[in-house]
């Protein structure tokens, strides 16, 4: 897992409120009072339901190692805008390794259909072994996204039925570098009024 931007997305937030003009990087920035108010403000617009104040979130990017079944596949790929993924191609893959019960999740798949399949790829038939693939074969993908993304993700699949989700918030939220951005925990309805206030008074004091 990977993570880049996020210095350059408090740096424009800074930027936004005239707190960090004179500054001619984040890494200068960081230097003076200034940042650690940044830090409190970026924690209270990430939690904005609409309006646009969250869109630093997007300047903060997350490339994902992840091994899922498809049918888990089929509900990330709803999360297209500002994501792309690389994956290992059927078209190019299927027909290199055996296939074994390994191959799929939770190893559900009874042993017969396994050995239907694996027939199929010894004797190359990659039209049938791909049409008869199922949904629970896992594929690897390298998936890159942003923070907006995630919240999006956390927010609507928290509490979801595939437990796929469960062990994917599991892995990615104890690695990610800036949680405090996200809403972890709980799904958060705030005010825009309220919350606005709230961020303006946290740069509104000189330090």
């Amino acid at each position: 897992m990977k993570e880049f931007g996020y210095e350059e997305a408090l740096f424009g937030i800074g930027l936004s409120y005239g707190k960090v003009s004179g500054y001619a990087t984040p890494e200068e920035a960081q230097q003076h009072d200034a940042w650690s108010r940044l830090c409190e403000l970026a924690q209270t617009l990430a939690l904005y339901g609409a309006g646009g104040h969250d869109k630093f979130l997007r300047q903060i990017g997350v490339i994902l190692d992840i091994t899922a079944p498809l049918y888990w596949w089929k509900q990330m790929d709803t999360y297209k805008v500002s994501t792309v993924a690389q994956s290992e191609s059927t078209m190019h893959t299927l027909l290199k390794n055996p296939i074994t019960k390994d191959c799929f999740e939770f190893r559900y798949v009874p042993d017969f259909y396994i050995n239907f399949l694996e027939d199929l790829r010894k004797h190359k038939d990659f039209i049938r072994l791909n049409a008869c693939l199922p949904q629970s074969w896992l594929q690897r993908r390298i998936w890159t996204g942003n923070y907006a993304v995630l919240k999006n993700i956390i927010l609507q699949r928290e509490n979801h039925k595939l437990p796929e989700w469960k062990f994917f918030f599991d892995a990615l939220l104890p690695a990610l570098g800036h949680p405090e951005l996200l809403p972890v925990k709980h799904p958060f309805s705030r005010a825009d009024t309220t919350a606005k206030a709230s961020a303006d008074e946290t740069l509104s004091g000189e330090g």
